[in-house]
């Protein structure tokens, strides 16, 4: 094959899993990722967002933060702040099949002696996570928080950075 042709497949197989990342969605049991949130406190909450390993690292990350700005205003809060962030990401290996080579030699008498060699092929799959715990506030708070983020603007933010509705 021509490196042309081979790049052209790479490129058409890479469309392909762009395709297949993880939506913004409320995680299930189909293992295919999404969000998740639970209350710590009356203004403290966990939200996460765990994706396939079709899902850019960034994209994830955007994901959680947008959740964090939908949690604030679900639960009637106009700004939050970030006090705690990880990264709850997996890799795994994914085995891609084998190759077999064999080699050998036939004697001038016919007879043939020779031996194969197996591959095992495997791949590494990232699937990026990411965990915030956030205090939220009506309004936005005076003293020593860090940064502030006004929930409204990071979700018409995010949203249409990644055309969700």
């Amino acid at each position: 094959m021509k490196t042309s042709n081979i790049l052209a497949l790479i490129y058409a197989i890479t469309a392909l899993l762009v395709g297949c990342a993880t939506p913004y969605q409320r995680i299930g049991t189909d293992e295919t990722g999404g969000y998740s949130s639970k209350r710590l406190a009356e203004n403290r909450f966990e939200v996460s967002f765990h994706a396939n390993g079709f899902t850019a690292p960034q994209k994830a990350y955007d994901y959680a933060f947008l959740r964090a700005a939908e949690v604030t205003l679900e639960y009637r809060f106009t700004h939050f702040v970030v006090e705690g962030e990880e990264s709850d990401s997996s890799t795994s290996m994914v085995p891609m099949g084998s190759t077999s080579n064999t080699t050998g030699y036939v004697s001038p008498y016919g007879n043939f002696s020779g031996t194969t060699f197996t591959t095992y092929n495997s791949m590494p799959i990232h699937k990026p996570g990411y965990i915030f715990v956030i205090a939220c506030f009506e309004g936005e708070p005076q003293g020593r928080y860090g940064k502030v983020y006004d929930a409204t603007a990071v979700v018409t933010e995010l949203k249409n950075k990644h055309k969700i509705k």
